[in-house]
């Protein structure tokens, strides 16, 4: 049963368009890592679930600039989707006596003896996104809470444009493979559900990559002719965007999503159908990851998870927020 809960948990959250620098180019874990740059204070390795998902490569971009700030050789690997790839990747790390090792795994309990073995070679790792038992440190934001935010946002959007409406239809994106999804997706719902009561969910399609929610929007509209509101992570929500302006269906559409992807932010300031996300702040977040390894290596495990900050980007503050270079 441990087992199959790992597997339920597997990975993440595809909020994938191109970021705003490109990923370093990850290696197969298989294949001889990269040299340890001369006179680097530490190498420090990630492996992210899925570079797919902008998220994880707003993550390594900002995990590089911070590398990059403070003699840190970073090392950046693609997990996709695949527990067998992160476990060649910390095997790999381990021979090549890595500093620290952070990982936002695709199966948690697969991942449990290797990141023994990582320790027992000397090597702390710190568990991203969702947590990973043993681990030295633990980085994340209440998967609940999470949701639940994001359905403020939603209670907002419908208090502001949709007052007179007795019905308000709404489209939940989810993954229910992965049970911290779930936890998201039930969060939503209970904020709506306090805040919005005219809220009603009419489909909740499985998607968590652009290419599921451009595939998957295409059915829903043709299920459902009034749709006011379509929620999801901000990958699947740009590709849903996109589907829903070529198929003329974005009048009196709004998307919220969370992320806050590159791409969701410039849709955000069409000031068009996608009206908001929730930021969590992938790039300071891959900072912060490394920051936290620092800690570990210098003082020690830290026992209390470590949180993410948020703030909420909308057609009101995108500019002020995100302003234009």
């Amino acid at each position: 049963m441990k087992r199959i809960l790992g597997t339920i948990l597997a990975a993440l959250l595809l909020l994938t368009l191109a970021a705003c620098a490109a990923p370093v180019d990850p290696a197969p874990p298989a294949d001889p890592a990269p040299p340890a740059e001369e006179g680097a204070r530490y190498t420090i390795a990630y492996s992210a679930m899925s570079l797919d998902n902008a998220y994880f490569v707003a993550i390594g971009n900002g995990a590089q600039e911070f590398a990059d700030e403070n003699n840190i050789e970073f090392i950046l690997h693609d997990g996709r989707l695949d527990v067998n790839r992160q476990i060649n990747a910390i095997e790999t790390w381990i021979q090549m006596g890595v500093d620290a090792i952070l990982i936002t795994p695709v199966d948690p309990v697969a991942l449990e003896p290797y990141v023994t073995m990582a320790q027992e070679a000397g090597i702390p790792v710190i568990g991203c996104n969702q947590p990973i038992e043993g681990t030295d440190a633990f980085v994340s934001i209440e998967e609940y809470f999470y949701g639940y935010i994001r359905g403020q946002l939603i209670a907002e959007y419908i208090e502001r444009f949709l007052p007179d409406e007795d019905q308000v239809n709404i489209v939940l994106y989810g993954w229910p493979m992965i049970e911290v999804l779930i936890q998201r997706s039930d969060g939503v719902k209970d904020a709506l559900s306090n805040y919005a009561p005219q809220a009603v969910i009419i489909a909740e399609p499985h998607a968590n990559t652009a290419a599921d929610g451009m595939t998957t929007i295409e059915a829903v509209m043709q299920a459902h002719d009034l749709i006011h509101i379509v929620t999801a992570n901000d990958s699947v929500g740009v590709a849903v965007a996109e589907a829903m302006v070529a198929a003329g269906r974005d009048q009196g559409v709004a998307i919220i999503g969370e992320d806050c992807t590159p791409e969701a932010v410039e849709r955000i300031r069409e000031r068009g159908i996608y009206f908001g996300t929730v930021d969590i702040m992938p790039f300071g977040t891959g900072k912060l990851y490394l920051e936290i390894a620092i800690r570990v290596i210098e003082q020690g495990p830290i026992p209390e998870m470590i949180n993410f900050n948020y703030q909420f980007v909308t057609w009101d503050n995108v500019d002020e927020l995100f302003p234009l270079s």
